[in-house]
């Protein structure tokens, strides 16, 4: 990712370097991570990515619920940039363009400092 914040900066990337607002690295708490990233805003996943099979394995086996998986796991999202709604589309055909399965999960909200999917089982609010 340091390739896109230089090519913004430089103005040689999909986006002014003003409307990249974020990164984030989503590791061990899986999707909770994203409340790192501000004091009060929230996040919503309304597209999350497509869960890789090796998850669903590991959900089956071990009697895990959906929200579990979710904090536990990356479920294939390993990161996350947060950047100006008009820009979006930019940013993630640079990205695709050097990485594979690369796309536009969610937005920002104003909801309170938490985190909300598509699957209203998974819902954080402390990371």
């Amino acid at each position: 990712m340091s390739d896109l914040i230089e090519a913004c900066r430089t103005g040689n990337g999909p986006c002014p370097a003003d409307a990249l607002h974020g990164i984030c690295h989503v590791t061990g708490g899986g999707l909770s991570n994203l409340l790192r990233l501000h004091d009060s805003l929230g996040w919503h996943i309304d597209s999350p990515m497509p869960v890789l099979p090796e998850f669903d394995w590991i959900q089956a086996t071990g009697g895990i619920s959906d929200r579990e998986m979710a904090r536990t796991f990356n479920l294939g999202m390993g990161m996350v940039l947060v950047v100006d709604s008009a820009h979006a589309s930019a940013v993630c055909d640079w990205v695709t363009s050097r990485l594979e399965g690369t796309q536009v999960v969610g937005e920002v909200r104003d909801h309170g400092h938490q985190v909300t999917h598509a699957n209203p089982d998974i819902v954080f609010e402390h990371y």
